[in-house]
């Protein structure tokens, strides 16, 4: 009743996302919620599926560049982009390549640079869509550059 956004985290086993990944959706489709994001989504395209058809948005942290999920590029590639969100998940979940450094918010770019790669895809528009998702998840005004 507030219209607030639900952020989900979910935290799966890499060698078996389905059965929290199934709970999950087996408790949010007991419940109305009109805005939710899956955050720090690691799991396969078929139960990614079924979160997007229930209108969910999907972000992608520092764990698409992991080399223990390689689920994760095909997950990506699954994803439209206009359902998509990017985080940093500081100070935790560092992009592969700073993999032992605290994460900072400036590594999103690094999450962008994968999706964009997976997906085959300019960088700017990975970086544009993505801010438009954010912008309307969270109601946010736009601030001309």
């Amino acid at each position: 009743s507030l219209d607030l956004p639900v952020i989900v985290h979910t935290r799966a086993n890499p060698q078996n996302y389905r059965d929290a990944y199934e709970d999950v959706y087996a408790i949010l489709a007991e419940h109305a919620y009109p805005n939710i994001v899956m955050h720090a989504f690691a799991t396969f395209p078929n139960l990614a599926k079924k979160f997007l058809d229930a209108g969910y948005m999907i972000s992608f942290s520092g764990l698409v560049t992991y080399p223990e999920f390689p689920v994760l590029p095909e997950l990506v590639r699954f994803v439209p982009l206009d359902r998509m969100m990017l985080e940093t998940d500081a100070p935790y979940m560092t992009p592969q390549k700073k993999r032992g450094e605290r994460n900072v918010p400036q590594n999103v770019e690094l999450v962008a640079q994968a999706i964009a790669s997976y997906k085959s895809i300019p960088l700017a528009e990975v970086q544009r869509v993505a801010t438009e998702n954010s912008e309307k998840f969270f109601k946010l005004k736009t601030v001309a550059a």
